[in-house]
């Protein structure tokens, strides 16, 4: 919120803050996508399939993002092998949408009317 934005900055700063736009919802939306997609990947890869002598981590990545979302994946790329997370979180990413759903969730009812109210 500016409210809370205006914590962190200068007073006459606060004039070049750049908020969010309607035209921001088109990046939300690739953003949830991109996050779904995460999940369903990092399922897939803590399945049993990955145990067939036979799976291919970017073949399934590119059917997934194929056959889900609004772009689709470029032939020869393997991006799932740069991102560090699907190792480390162990079949859990999927839980950001959770978060992030609670989060929204928390702020509508408590502070979205007064995010500087202490007594909330």
């Amino acid at each position: 919120s500016p409210e809370v934005l205006s914590l962190f900055v200068e007073p006459s700063s606060t004039r070049r803050l750049q908020f969010p736009s309607t035209t921001d919802a088109g990046h939300s939306a690739l953003d949830t996508h991109a996050q779904i997609l995460l999940g369903l990947v990092d399922q897939l890869y803590h399945s049993s399939l990955p145990l067939s002598p036979t799976f291919d981590s970017t073949a399934a990545f590119a059917q997934l993002q194929d056959a889900t979302g609004p772009i689709p994946s470029v032939p020869g790329t393997s991006w799932q092998t740069q991102f560090g997370h699907l190792y480390s979180y162990g079949a859990t990413y999927y839980s950001y949408m959770l978060d992030r759903a609670i989060a929204g969730r928390v702020w509508q009812k408590l502070f979205q009317a007064s995010p500087l109210d202490r007594d909330v």
